[in-house]
């Protein structure tokens, strides 16, 4: 199962304009000395749930008008077909929040751009937990509590990974059912301020800590997330039916999901 894409568009947020501006009187000619700054660039944050008005700091001139733009990694420059100095996005989520605001004065007669000003956005908020193998060609099956993946015995690991969306960073934890009958033992951490996963002392002398490597990612994108791989080889006595639950962490909430492992029929 992979890991669901999302694509942050404007679906789902609703937008609206105050204190809209324009002029009649105009010549491309008064750009000069409209803007001492032609670009200026602010980061922002705004909480899940919440509204938010982002404000176009530029100095509007006579016969000139502000529109509004959008754009993150999946798609570049979308016109909001907003005008006017404030921009208000209702009810804040990760997922329609695009990365990227940008407002622009522009002239009303040749629609020159004069001034742009960019606002990067940081949406706060409760982390998002997935699981899904990263390998493909895997039977899986997801329920409404779980994900459920077979496997076929092999010296080979697989990888199971952890993804959570999360801003600020969250700490993230791996529990597992282990053979021996200890329940619910953390296995990993991989801590808001560490780059690296780090196995517990407990799991360390658990006798099962040969059967597992973990790996900790930090991904490039807007929705801040960060990984947990989760690499368990199967295949003996007593590694199947057993569960392993990823939990996520940071100051706005938690949450978390769960792999359960079977056999393979094939």
């Amino acid at each position: 199962m992979w890991r669901p894409l999302h694509v942050v568009l404007m679906v789902g947020c609703c937008f609206w304009v105050c204190d809209n501006q324009f002029t009649k009187d105009f010549s491309d000619t008064d750009a000069k000395g409209i803007c001492e700054n032609n670009q200026r660039n602010s980061t922002v944050s705004l909480e899940e749930g919440s509204d938010k008005t982002l404000e176009c700091n530029v100095t509007t001139a006579s016969g000139t008008y502000i529109r509004w733009f959008a754009w993150d990694q999946y798609e570049a420059d979308i016109e909001l077909g907003v005008r006017g100095k404030v921009l208000l996005i209702s009810n804040v989520s990760r997922t329609c929040v695009a990365r990227f605001y940008r407002c622009e004065e522009v002239f009303l007669a040749s629609g020159r751009s004069v001034c742009n000003q960019t606002f990067e956005t940081v949406v706060n908020g409760p982390p998002t937990v997935y699981i899904y193998m990263e390998e493909e060609g895997f039977n899986d099956t997801l329920y409404e509590d779980h994900l459920e993946v077979a496997l076929g015995r092999s010296s080979t690991k697989r990888n199971i990974v952890c993804s959570v969306d999360s801003f600020p960073p969250p700490n993230i934890t791996w529990f597992g059912l282990l053979y021996n009958g200890r329940d619910n033992m953390t296995m990993v951490h991989f801590l808001a301020n560490q780059t690296e996963a780090k196995k517990t002392q407990e799991f360390l002398t658990s006798g099962e800590n040969y059967r597992f490597d973990f790996e900790g990612g930090i991904l490039s994108n807007s929705l801040s997330t960060r990984e947990l791989t989760m690499k368990v080889q199967v295949g003996e006595r007593g590694t199947y039916d057993k569960s392993y639950t990823c939990t996520a962490v940071n100051q706005y909430g938690s949450d978390s999901w769960t792999v359960k492992i079977v056999s393979d029929t094939k």
